[in-house]
């Protein structure tokens, strides 16, 4: 179980990415937020923090999962929980979530698809 919660920065996303390609992005924020847009990956997948609790069990835990919502708080609990129910797995919480990744200025934004 984890000591402590690993995270990831926006401006390192892509190149972690890159070198786990195999990664799971996995966006908790509620269905109306998807308005605003997503971060494209080609494993990405949608599980709101309301029903999280309840389908947390169907992540992979042979792939980093990197989990994101608005801002990073959501998501650093959720990483949080998952810690603390799970022996195995990697799970990453993305710092700063959606709202910084549409902030980034297109030079450093990362290119992720």
């Amino acid at each position: 179980m984890y000591n402590q919660i690993e995270s990831i920065e926006i401006v390192d996303l892509n190149n972690f990415l890159r070198s786990n390609p195999n990664s799971l992005l996995v966006d908790i924020r509620e269905a109306f937020e998807l308005d605003k847009g997503k971060i494209n990956w080609k494993h990405w997948t949608h599980i709101p923090f309301g029903q999280f609790l309840l389908s947390f069990t169907t992540l992979p835990l042979d792939v980093p999962v990197i989990v994101y919502c608005e801002h990073g708080n959501r998501s650093y609990m959720a990483v949080q929980y998952l810690g603390s129910v799970l022996s195995k797995g990697r799970f990453i919480n993305l710092k700063g979530g959606f709202s910084e990744f549409q902030d980034l200025s297109t030079e450093i934004k990362p290119e992720i698809n």
